[in-house]
């Protein structure tokens, strides 16, 4: 393989009349992690889109940092092609590579649904799939598309996309190389997966994608999930600490309104926390502490937001169109069959805290309504028109 890109890059730097040729392009990738609940389900269903994982942080060790890569390849040329993919992470700390896989886009990973993935390379955990892509804010948003389709295509037309999933990668808290400042990078090798043939590439500019990761150990006593700012609703949510020292045998999880917890308003004596009764509209700090006879150690306090306990979630099932959602300058309203106005047919926007930020008037038989949000600092809102409750975020 080595050889075969020297000829290539060879032949460009002794021929210059040679027209240098980009034909694929790493768009952008990223995480998919598991997500705290009750259920402790290990899927790796949520999500840590591109914009935010320069500088993510793992804890080693810990089964709900575990990170499962998915990269982003367009094709930019005018010819169909198959080509290989690899995801990499390389600890610049102790010059290692620690977790490196291959992602062949091929005739027949790409002809795959996710019960027959394993027939592609031998694991189950890589999925190659034809797709189209749209930026939505600083990240894509993915639509899946058949393969080979009414075209029999055998291969990424031009102009396409591919979505390629790697392994997850689970970072082990007992070898050395899994701790430290990482480079993890999503690389196109421009060569066709049967023959290992080089597909004509000569320009390399936009075939490597790369961010930082740090990977760190546990530490004696710290917070997992929620995140801080993040905002809660009494009695259904889900509390979760971490801790290392097997010589701290109890750990307890402490709340207060106070920043420097001179008034602790509740506690729990363990790990993790579950359907918490709080106060609505409230904003709560909380810590773990960590303690033995002669030993004791807190995390990092972190904080939260709580909500109305009920009313939100039980009216933001109700039927209302809204878009785009994540939205940047304006959302769309089209309120649903049914829609029964009240309070004067105004549509209200309200923060976590349930404080009303704005509101316009709206004709009670209207299809449609657009509002300026261009002002609304990034967030989560949710918006009222009538009897209709939903949840927006503004970018």
């Amino acid at each position: 393989m080595k050889s075969i890109l020297l000829v290539m890059f060879l032949a460009l730097v002794l021929n210059p009349a040679a027209k240098a040729e980009n034909l694929l392009k790493t768009v952008e990738f990223h995480y998919k992690v598991r997500t705290i609940n009750i259920d402790e389900n290990l899927e790796f269903n949520g999500i840590i889109p591109f914009s935010k994982i320069n500088h993510f942080e793992m804890i080693s060790g810990n089964e709900w940092s575990d990170i499962q890569p998915v990269g982003l390849i367009q094709n930019v040329s005018d010819k169909v092609l198959t080509f290989k993919t690899k995801f990499e992470i390389f600890n610049l700390d102790s010059n290692r590579i620690v977790y490196r896989r291959n992602g062949p886009v091929s005739k027949v990973c790409l002809s795959l649904d996710d019960e027959h993935a394993k027939d592609c390379t031998g694991d189950p955990n890589i999925r190659v799939r034809y797709c189209e892509a749209q930026k939505n804010g600083n990240d894509y948003v993915v639509n899946y598309l058949p393969f080979p389709g009414e075209n029999n295509l055998t291969g990424i037309p031009p102009g396409g996309f591919v979505e390629v999933q790697y392994p997850p990668f689970q970072s082990n808290e007992f070898l050395p190389a899994h701790t430290g400042n990482c480079k993890v990078s999503l690389i196109i090798v421009p060569v066709e997966p049967e023959t290992e043939l080089p597909i004509g590439e000569t320009d390399f500019t936009e075939d490597t994608l790369s961010a930082e990761l740090f990977l760190r150990p546990k530490l004696c006593s710290e917070l997992y999930y929620p995140n801080s700012g993040d905002t809660i609703t009494p009695g259904k949510n889900y509390f979760l600490g971490l801790g290392k020292d097997e010589s701290l045998k109890k750990y307890i999880l402490e709340y207060s309104k106070t920043e420097d917890f001179s008034v602790i308003a509740k506690t729990v004596n363990r790990i993790s926390a579950t359907n918490l009764i709080l106060d609505e509209f409230s904003h709560y700090f909380w810590r773990m502490k960590g303690y033995t006879q002669d030993n004791t150690c807190y995390s990092e306090p972190r904080h939260f937001y709580t909500a109305k306990s009920t009313s939100v979630d039980e009216t933001v099932k109700i039927s209302m169109l809204l878009h785009p959602n994540p939205a940047r300058d304006y959302i769309e309203i089209h309120p649903s069959e049914g829609f029964e106005p009240s309070e004067g047919c105004r549509v209200k926007i309200f923060d976590m805290l349930g404080i009303e930020v704005m509101s316009e008037s709206i004709h009670p038989m209207t299809t449609s309504h657009r509002m300026n949000i261009e002002k609304l600092p990034a967030g989560v809102y949710f918006i009222r028109i009538g009897n209709k409750v939903e949840k927006f975020v503004k970018m």
